[in-house]
């Protein structure tokens, strides 16, 4: 099997823990319109029903993270980002693959998430993944600080999915 060009050699993923919170927030600041911050990142993570991992690609440092979080019978990825230099390479779809295997393992039925309607590249990712469009929620993103975005309510079924 070859090999698309570009791709990361070795994705390896951990929990992410409070640790991590500087970590996580540089990543959603290198890659977000809408950063997070720390404050918000450590309030999720002392949430018992929220998770997390973090990419690490060829034991370099950081190339992504995800977080995530269950409510009775079903999951919502919070955020999910890649470092930008890191893109296209595999390290999205293997935090995305952890998620899933995450929320299954803690028999979730289904994982929600938006994604904001210009990120063509993570819709892309999520349809892939399975993830079908199940709403819309008008203005949910600002970018630049004035300007709106919808989010695509996404929702991918654990039940019937393959794993």
């Amino acid at each position: 099997m070859s090999r698309r060009r570009g791709l990361v050699p070795e994705i390896s993923l951990r929990a992410a823990t409070p640790a991590d919170i500087p970590v996580i927030v540089g990543l959603i600041e290198a890659s977000s319109h809408e950063p997070w911050s720390a404050h918000l990142v450590t309030q999720l993570m002392a949430d018992p029903a929220c998770w997390g991992c973090i990419a690490l690609a060829g034991g370099a440092a950081p190339a992504g993270a995800a977080l995530a979080r269950t409510a009775g019978d079903e999951a919502e990825i919070l955020n999910l980002v890649v470092e930008p230099s890191r893109r296209r390479r595999g390290v999205g779809a293997t935090l995305l693959a952890e998620i899933v295997r995450t929320a299954r393992h803690l028999e979730a039925t289904a994982l929600f998430l938006e994604v904001a309607i210009d990120n063509i590249a993570a819709r892309n990712l999520y349809s892939g993944a399975g993830f079908t469009t199940v709403g819309r929620r008008a203005d949910y993103y600002v970018h630049d600080s004035d300007i709106r975005i919808d989010a695509l309510i996404m929702r991918l079924d654990l039940i019937t999915s393959i794993p």
